[in-house]
């Protein structure tokens, strides 16, 4: 009988363990898919245009929710249409300190930091920004469904909710 448990409670102390590579493999593997889009989308980000209006209308689900560090909300049409008439540029960008979490196979939460210059209607601003996104998986296409920008924190906060 002692045999016998230690047996079983081997079993399933290997599946477990076995699950858990695998879930970690699979995150590992979501994790550079995501990050393939995102190096992707930086010679688009910097030439403009259509190209990089194309980008986000095939990435954007149809809803995306898009905030703007002044608060404002934005619709894929609209961010689709400053795109591809040049009315918003990305004069300079450098984007780095990504973070990506995935949650259940389906969700994966990238944040990251970019430092750079935009030029809205001809008007050009230096920006430290903060993006947080979220992407889902739609049958086999990943898919962001919210891209937030806000502004970096000058200094750490210890504030945290």
């Amino acid at each position: 009988m002692g045999r016998f448990l230690s047996s079983a409670l081997s079993a399933v102390l290997f599946a477990g363990i076995a699950h858990a590579q695998e879930t970690r493999s699979r995150d590992e593997q979501i994790k550079k898919e995501i990050m393939k889009i995102e190096t992707d989308k930086m010679p688009l980000l910097l030439k403009g245009g259509p190209g990089y209006a194309e980008y986000f209308d095939r990435y954007d689900a149809d809803g995306v929710a898009i905030t703007l560090p002044d608060g404002s909300l934005q619709t894929k049409a609209e961010a689709s249409d400053s795109y591809r008439t040049g009315e918003f540029k990305v004069l300079a960008m450098k984007q780095f300190d990504y973070k990506i979490n995935v949650f259940n196979g389906t969700t994966a939460v990238l944040t990251y930091h970019g430092i750079g210059i935009f030029e809205n209607k001809g008007k050009s601003t230096k920006v430290d920004l903060i993006f947080d996104d979220v992407w889902v998986n739609q049958h086999g296409k990943w898919l962001r469904i919210v891209h937030n920008l806000h502004d970096a924190p000058k200094e750490p906060s210890s504030f945290h909710p």
